[in-house]
């Protein structure tokens, strides 16, 4: 029952959900499927922020969807009207993504660090709380400070599909990254359905197979949000790119968009700057006469309204004293010069520096056989650019283009001073020097330039079955052949053996402890994270994230005496028992641990 609902009830609902916005805006079903996941999330932000639940958005959004239906009887629609004006050859398309990505996705599951640490528990936990995962009574760990619509949208997705499932949040994020395409396709004036599902089946693998071009370790198939993110984003590019005038239905998308960018992770500030820029620059180009009015509600709606929702989700963290990640206020500028020079106070700055302007030069950001960097990407960019041009230039305007390659230089330039300073002045003594997931970070800028110009080529091009096979197939013999054996690895490997380890020890704390108790674990052999797995997996304790290495247990009173458990995952003293789960008591400023068994 649960494959039947997890396939129908999203499918009905994204429909009805979408063909009710086309409704509103009068416009297509390619134009508003990407709106669909974007409001659905949004919906249950506010819901949070006003109701303080996340039921009130999931009802409105539900409700919403009845909209469609009821424009159809109010007008009279017979089923032959229906068929004729909404059972389009979009449809046809996106039931094949959609049912494409339920087959590849089902029963898939985490197999990425942060998945587990961070991204997942988070869903979980606004599902438990029915609130945001920041509040104290949370059992995340770290990142409470991240920005929440990711999570919202997964929350939202796995809610209608039945219930948490970790494959319910990674077919979200392909659905939506599915949508995308979608919408920049331009197949669906052919008059065979077999050609519209295979050249948008190929379209959509094209731009997968770009991305795990750049994706080294994977994380196309995690619930990481950075492909996601570079993918919205280049659909903005490209939406600002294809609209010759600024109409308000353009203005209003731009603005629920540009709000949900601002919405998923800090560095989208550079994002959200590099689409005003390319709207300004084509509103400065393209205007007749000054319209006031529309640039007044241009403003609001694009630069006041999702500046008001990131301001509303920064106050509501500081409120909480939640610990922050990046602070921008530990970016000092004026000390960049003594840096790079290495006269500055902290040695690591200087290395973090010195690495990371190596990188942008010599470390490969691929997952090819060739040595592809980000300084080589952005010369290469330059001629890509050129290459859509020639093949689209019946169709589109010279100035467009240049807007669009301005855009692209500026950001290139823009990113790159942003993620050094994050690097130097943000990362820390550890993660700053290393360059952590300089690869990642660094490829999703590459990554939002390939899809808007793909996005480009698919809308302005009816590219032939042949010429996509052949462009699929010049991408995939560049990538090394490992990488496909890493598409399902729940296919070729047996799980993490931590994993079982961690889901047996999670089990075994919730059967005793009561709800909110606090566990400390102590992991002193294997040292790989099994306090983030346990407190995952674990539906009523929260764990400890520092000293799990712990030897003396009654040098560690202070520590101890904030917990209520103790468990053994991994020792290297016989003092106590492995794999068992202790009470804790302070007696005599001495720690007594009584085995939970002990009253069986």
């Amino acid at each position: 029952m649960g494959y039947i609902t997890s396939f129908v009830f999203p499918l009905i609902y994204i429909i009805l959900f979408t063909y009710s916005l086309t409704v509103i805006f009068k416009n297509k079903f390619e134009y508003n499927i990407v709106l669909t996941f974007v409001i659905s999330a949004l919906m249950l932000y506010v819901s949070l922020f006003v109701f303080h639940t996340i039921y009130v958005g999931l009802v409105i959004n539900i409700l919403f969807c009845f909209i469609f239906p009821i424009y159809l009887i109010k007008n009279k629609y017979t089923f032959k009207d229906i068929k004729n004006k909404y059972l389009t050859n979009t449809l046809i398309g996106f039931i094949a993504v959609y049912i494409f990505i339920y087959l590849y996705d089902l029963n898939r599951f985490y197999t990425r660090w942060d998945e587990l640490s961070h991204w997942g528990k988070m869903v979980k936990e606004i599902i438990r709380l029915d609130d945001f995962y920041s509040i104290s009574q949370s059992h995340l760990l770290v990142h409470k400070d991240y920005p929440p619509i990711f999570s919202l949208m997964e929350t939202f997705f796995t809610l209608i599909s039945g219930g948490f499932k970790e494959t319910y949040l990674i077919r979200c994020i392909h659905l939506f990254e599915g949508s995308i395409v979608i919408s920049t396709l331009n197949y669906f004036k052919e008059k065979k359905t077999i050609n519209i599902i295979i050249k948008t089946l190929l379209s959509l693998a094209i731009i997968y197979i770009i991305t795990l071009l750049f994706d080294s370790e994977v994380f196309v198939n995690s619930i990481y949000i950075d492909y996601p993110l570079a993918a919205i984003v280049a659909y903005m590019l490209f939406i600002v790119f294809r609209s010759d005038k600024i109409s308000y239905n353009l203005i209003i998308k731009l603005g629920l968009f540009l709000t949900f960018i601002l919405l998923a992770k800090q560095v989208s500030i550079a994002f959200f700057l590099m689409i005003i820029f390319m709207l300004l620059i084509k509103m400065i180009l393209n205007r007749k006469k000054l319209d006031i009015k529309k640039i007044l509600i241009t403003i609001f709606v694009v630069l006041i309204v999702p500046i008001t929702m990131l301001t509303s989700w920064n106050k509501y963290k500081d409120n909480l004293n939640t610990v922050a990640q990046f602070k921008t206020s530990d970016i000092k500028i004026t000390e960049v010069k003594e840096i790079m020079t290495n006269a500055g106070e902290n040695n690591w700055q200087h290395e973090a520096s010195t690495n990371y302007l190596n990188a942008l030069f010599n470390k490969n950001i691929s997952s090819s056989y060739l040595k592809i960097t980000f300084i080589g990407t952005a010369i290469v960019m330059l001629l890509l650019v050129f290459i859509v041009y020639n093949n689209t230039k019946d169709n589109i305007k010279k100035s467009n283009i240049y807007i669009l390659l301005s855009t692209i230089i500026i950001g290139y330039i823009g990113y790159t001073l942003l993620m050094y300073l994050m690097y130097v002045f943000n990362f820390g003594p550890i993660e700053g020097p290393a360059i952590a997931s300089f690869d990642r970070y660094m490829s999703t800028y590459v990554l939002i330039c390939l899809y808007v110009l793909l996005f480009i080529l698919f809308y302005y091009k009816n590219i032939k079955h042949r010429y996509l096979l052949i462009l699929l197939a010049a991408i995939m013999i560049t990538i090394r052949p490992h990488q496909y054996l890493r598409l399902r690895p729940d296919l070729i490997i047996l799980p993490n053996h931590h994993y079982d380890e961690s889901i047996y020890a999670a089990n075994k704390i919730d059967r005793y402890v009561n709800q909110d108790d606090k566990v400390f674990i102590i992991d002193q052999v294997e040292k790989n994270g099994s306090v983030f797995y346990i407190n995952y997996f674990s539906t009523k304790a929260t764990t400890n994230l520092t000293n799990y290495e712990m030897i003396n247990i009654d040098d560690n009173i202070e520590v101890l005496q904030e917990y209520d458990y103790l468990y053994t995952y991994s020792l290297n003293t016989s003092e106590l028992e492995l794999h068992q789960l202790y009470k804790i008591y302070i007696e005599k400023n001495k720690v007594k641990l009584i085995k939970v068994d002990y009253y069986e």
